[in-house]
C-alpha cells in the first residue's frame, strides 16, 4: 500500500492488487487533471474516487474543509498562522487569544498537531486536545 500527496491536486492510495484510489477536495475525476495524469491512472485495474466536492474552486477552501470535518489535527505551519487563527475565530468567537494559546502550546515541540474534535456528540470540554499517541503526554484545552 502507497499514499502519495499530489499537493495541489488529491491524494492517491495505491494498492498491491493494481487498484487505485484518488482523492480530490473538489470532486473532479482523475482525467481533470490532464493528459500525463489520467496515463498514470490508467495503468491500474481498479479506479475510484470521490464525486462530492468537499470545496468550491472559488470558495475559502480552509472554511468549506473545516465545515465538513470531524476531526482537524493542526501542524506548526509558520507559512500561514492566519488560516489557523480564521478556525480559531470561527469555533472561539471573542476567545482568539485563548486559542492562539492552545495551538503555540499544542504545537510547541516538532511534530506536535493540535486536535479539534468537532463530532456533535463530543462535549464541549473535550473539543481540543493533544498527545493522543502511547508515550505523550495528554492534554485537553478548555476556555478559561
Amino acid at each position: 500500500m502507497h499514499l502519495l500527496n499530489l499537493d495541489h491536486i488529491g491524494w492517491l492510495f495505491y494498492h498491491e492488487n493494481n487498484c487505485i484510489e484518488f482523492f480530490d477536495s473538489y470532486g473532479y475525476p482523475p482525467e481533470y487533471y490532464g493528459e500525463g495524469f489520467r496515463d498514470f491512472v490508467s495503468k491500474f485495474s481498479t479506479v475510484s474516487w470521490n464525486c462530492i466536492p468537499f470545496q468550491s474552486p472559488t470558495s475559502n477552501g480552509i472554511r468549506d474543509i473545516s465545515l465538513n470535518a470531524h476531526y482537524m489535527f493542526l501542524f506548526k505551519n509558520p507559512r500561514d498562522k492566519s488560516q489557523v487563527m480564521n478556525i480559531g475565530k470561527q469555533l472561539y468567537p471573542g476567545k482568539s487569544k485563548f486559542f492562539r494559546e492552545v495551538y503555540e502550546d499544542a504545537t510547541s515541540k516538532p511534530f506536535s498537531y493540535l486536535l479539534i474534535d468537532l463530532k456533535p456528540d463530543t462535549s464541549d470540554s473535550m473539543r481540543l486536545r493533544s498527545g493522543l499517541f502511547p508515550g505523550d503526554t495528554f492534554f485537553v484545552y478548555q476556555p478559561r
